[in-house]
């Protein structure tokens, strides 16, 4: 994926023509409208990107299950999941929210022709069978690629050049780090563990739906009298805590109900077909195995998995097999019709008077991501931050994101959704830079001021993005004339990149980091369906 990128970006411009080719695109983006124009990826990146992050997301359950009887996978467990973290950041890092990306790429074309090259080296090398054992290889390509970068950094101290050389340094340094994680044998103990995202809204709402359907049902059963009141309990208690610990519980809750009602008839016919015909365990056995074995199919396809779920096991607890049987067509109609009014209680509350609103959901990451952007800028300084941690715990509010907006219609902008999440956490990645060069850099003290004053304009980034973009952009542009030393220009020069990267990447989705964004807005309120680089007109606290 990385390597269809960097060879894209390689042949966009020859470097003989580099300067002709930013004069003209320069002006093109002077004579257009006050939003800054960008440009997309080609869809076979976007595919790539949504297929592999797919398969990251399938890694993580699938390490804890390996993990489980594995005493090897045990001690390497926490290092795996920081390394399979890592390789998903580097995934998000390729979006079209870049400065450089936006204006002709032939001053950066060296960079992407490197970064190509040490791709296919590292594709050649992890052909081996035990380059997992020996990585050394490996993690030796990256850092002579590094080298290299670090070469062209002092021939061409250029903002845009900086800007590519930051931003593939970025990954090779991750890519390294992930190549250490999953490739050590015996890890030491983890400093730190990951943390896990916790969406409390949708905890609360399902805590309500169950309050609902356990009070419905409860009134069902005091006021009717009804003798299999419990199993009507123990159903909607049950069904409800399952239905909570899927991705969308109104949306499952049909088909729970569904694979429950089948049980009914399958019950019947086992009742009326299988069991008069038995007369010892061993037939028992095989004629309860042959109706439970459509459930346990289904159970394997991820569409019906949750109604082949309620099937099988609801269909043991309707079968009530004793010893010896005995054969109750009222008992077994009785709790029949109780199952039924259990099934019609869950789709009632999940789907009617609580239903799902995936937009809503969907707003609050989106605010979620923009907090925590504000955050890590406005934190004090003496505060450390551990990148990896605050990028994992991101990655997680994107996966939920990119499956609340697959929920909604096409009148949504879920490519420049999916897209400004990803621009959030390398915004994240600008402000870490910025803040390790406020606080490890000799920069002039008015230059010094200026940096400082852009990391506190990110508290204005909820309430007015292209007032935060603006100042980065002053502070950008006061660092670049402040005079510094002849050994502090070029970190000065990665500043002013950071600054104008981080300005562009706010002032091109002012709509993801608005808090009355379109994502944010009601529906049927004029300007909801508007594109993610659309500005966002003033909202008055009272009239809107």
């Amino acid at each position: 994926h990385a390597l269809s990128f960097h060879t894209a970006e390689s042949t966009r411009t020859a470097p003989e023509k580099v300067a002709d080719a930013i004069d003209e695109q320069m002006q093109g983006l002077e004579n257009t409208s006050s939003t800054p124009a960008f440009r997309g990826l080609p869809q076979p990146l976007y595919d790539s990107r949504g297929r592999l992050l797919a398969r990251m997301t399938g890694l993580g359950p699938a390490i804890e299950y390996a993990a489980a009887d594995d005493r090897d996978m045990q001690a390497r467990v926490s290092r795996l999941r920081i390394g399979l973290s890592r390789l998903t950041g580097l995934i998000v890092t390729y979006h079209p929210y870049w400065l450089n990306l936006s204006l002709a790429n032939g001053a950066s074309c060296q960079v992407h022709l490197n970064v190509a090259q040490t791709l296919r080296t590292i594709l050649a090398l992890t052909e081996e069978p035990d380059w997992q054992s020996t990585p050394q290889p490996i993690s030796e390509c990256i850092h002579a690629a590094l080298k290299e970068l670090d070469k062209l950094e002092h021939q061409s101290p250029d903002p845009t050049v900086l800007a590519s050389l930051d931003n593939t340094r970025d990954v090779l340094v991750q890519l390294d780090l992930a190549l250490k994680d999953i490739t050590t044998s015996r890890p030491g103990r983890t400093p730190f563990k990951m943390a896990t995202y916790l969406e409390w809204p949708m905890a609360l709402r399902n805590g309500a739906r169950g309050m609902f359907i356990a009070l419905l049902a409860g009134m069902l059963w005091y006021v009717l009298h009804w003798s299999t009141g419990p199993m009507l309990m123990l159903y909607v208690v049950a069904a409800s805590s399952l239905l909570s610990t899927t991705p969308s519980a109104a949306k499952t809750s049909p088909l729970m109900a569904f694979g429950t009602a089948l049980a009914i008839p399958a019950s019947f016919l086992c009742h009326v077909v299988g069991l008069p015909r038995i007369d010892g365990y061993p037939l028992l056995w095989l004629t309860v195995c042959a109706f439970l074995l459509p459930g346990v199919w289904l159970q394997l396809h991820p569409r019906y998995s949750i109604g082949a779920f309620g099937y099988a096991v609801f269909f043991t607890m309707m079968l009530s097999v004793n010893n010896p049987i005995v054969y109750d067509d009222l008992t077994l109609t009785n709790n029949w019709m109780t199952m039924v009014a259990a099934c019609v209680l869950l789709v009632l509350v999940f789907r009617v008077i609580l239903p799902a609103d995936h937009r809503l959901d969907a707003a609050r990451l989106v605010a979620s991501l923009t907090r925590s952007v504000q955050r890590l800028a406005t934190a004090r300084h003496n505060k450390p931050v551990l990148w990896v941690a605050w990028e994992g715990m991101q990655l997680q509010k994107i996966a939920r994101l990119m499956m609340r907006l697959s929920f909604l219609d096409e009148t949504i902008d879920r490519k420049g959704y999916t897209d400004a999440a990803f621009a959030a956490v390398s915004l994240g990645r600008l402000i870490v830079r910025l803040r390790w060069n406020a606080d490890h850099t000799s920069l002039a003290p008015q230059a010094h001021a200026a940096l400082l004053e852009a990391l506190a304009s990110f508290k204005t980034l909820p309430i007015a993005p292209e007032q935060s973009a603006l100042m980065l952009r002053q502070a950008a542009h006061s660092i670049s004339v402040t005079p510094h030393p002849q050994n502090t220009c070029l970190a000065r020069e990665r500043v002013v990149s950071c600054l104008e990267q981080a300005a562009y990447i706010v002032s091109a989705v002012p709509g993801f980091f608005h808090r009355h964004g379109p994502l944010q807005l009601a529906p049927d309120i004029k300007g909801a369906q508007a594109p993610v680089s659309a500005p966002v007109p003033y909202h008055h606290v009272i009239f809107g």
